[in-house]
């Protein structure tokens, strides 16, 4: 046996034959537990310190040595770099200068900024297509409502898919959405919450598409304008060059100002056309509350179309979280494996040309009036 290995023995004895003198510790049963429960601890120890007593023979530690620098510098580093990258985004966003002029790149090309930086997600956006779609009559909300023959549970939003016309001329990029709307709605043309979540998950690749699409001018004109510089081992933030974080700057200060509206804009009884366009930049900005407050202040008399704008823009805000949890879930069982019925192949959208799952595009626009607000601005 070696210093640091140890053996234990274990007696019993009648009760009776041995009458300890001290009895400090309570019973002769507890005190042999505690001074055997102390030599293992002390026996721990020595085993610890013969383990790390590093030496060309104790290979055993050598190993352990290994791992801690083989694993756990890496998982420091991968911890570190993290918590900075998130001090530098907070850095980069705080107390930004009031800007009263519309960011450059618009409401799609300020949301891709604002997405780089970590400040608005994926369903900002599909939030946007979603109001898009309700404003040009393509689809119509179903709220809840206790005395309406089409059931809706409480709290949820159904929506209407309204029939085709050639009332309203829609981009070929609605028409997609609208044909993705339609294929989940099924015959009773009535969408609700569990038909897009089930329907979202097949078709994320088309939703994707659409997204991407929905964006693809804004980007190019950022791309144009050299706001990033080219890197093939950064994303986000960290490939923005000084310009991008001066656009940064414009899109946060005119955040703050629409935070601000009515301390900087008079009453307005006559002409306020365009508020709409604000509560559409509220959406990316997570702000609506605020801005609709501050525009009912300036806008009096609009303020029942201001209300009604932003009832859509909360069914809209429901079906837009469904969508991208659901379109997340479709993108992990695509990576994984998983067996899906959605559509995925398709050839280029420029060419209008959408194939697979039941898609074709195609067909006249829809009902319905408002304003579409796709496009970079």
């Amino acid at each position: 046996m070696t210093n640091v290995d140890f053996m234990a023995f274990s007696f019993i004895f009648e009760k009776g034959l041995i009458n300890p003198v001290n009895s400090k510790y309570g019973s002769a049963e507890k005190s042999d537990d505690k001074y055997f429960n102390k030599y293992v601890e002390d026996s721990f120890w020595e085993i610890m310190k013969e383990i790390f007593t590093l030496t060309p023979d104790n290979e055993l530690g050598l190993l352990l040595v290994g791992l801690l620098i083989g694993v756990g510098l890496p998982a420091a580093i991968y911890f570190g770099v993290r918590i900075g990258y998130k001090l530098y985004l907070r850095y980069l966003t705080k107390k930004p200068e009031l800007n009263k002029n519309e960011p450059t790149f618009g409401i799609v090309g300020s949301y891709l900024i604002l997405k780089d930086f970590s400040q608005c997600e994926t369903k900002e956006l599909l939030t946007l297509i979603i109001l898009d779609m309700i404003n040009i009559g393509a689809i119509t909300p179903i709220p809840y409502d206790p005395t309406n023959p089409v059931p809706v549970k409480k709290g949820n939003v159904n929506f209407r898919v309204n029939p085709q016309s050639e009332d309203n001329d829609p981009t070929e990029l609605q028409k997609l959405f609208f044909k993705f709307l339609t294929a989940a709605a099924k015959d009773d043309k009535i969408l609700d919450p569990y038909e897009i979540k089930v329907k979202s998950v097949d078709y994320f690749y088309t939703i994707g598409k659409v997204m991407k699409e929905y964006t693809f001018e804004a980007a190019k004109q950022i791309d144009n304008a050299e706001l990033k510089r080219s890197s093939e081992f950064f994303s986000g933030a960290l490939v923005y060059r000084k310009q991008g974080k001066e656009e940064l700057k414009k899109v946060l200060g005119y955040k703050e100002y629409l935070s601000q509206y009515s301390s900087h804009n008079s009453v307005n009884i006559f002409d306020y056309d365009g508020w709409d366009n604000l509560i559409r930049y509220s959406v990316i900005f997570k702000n609506t509350d605020k801005v609709k407050t501050e525009l009912g202040k300036v806008y009096p008399t609009a303020q029942y179309n201001i209300s009604d704008y932003c009832k859509n823009l909360v069914y809209a805000e429901q079906t837009a979280k469904i969508m991208a949890k659901s379109i997340k879930h479709g993108e992990e069982n695509y990576r994984s494996g998983s067996h899906y019925t959605g559509y995925y192949r398709t050839t280029s959208y420029r060419g209008s040309s959408y194939r697979g799952g039941g898609f074709r595009s195609g067909g006249g626009g829809f009902g319905g009036g408002g304003r579409s607000g796709g496009g970079t601005r």
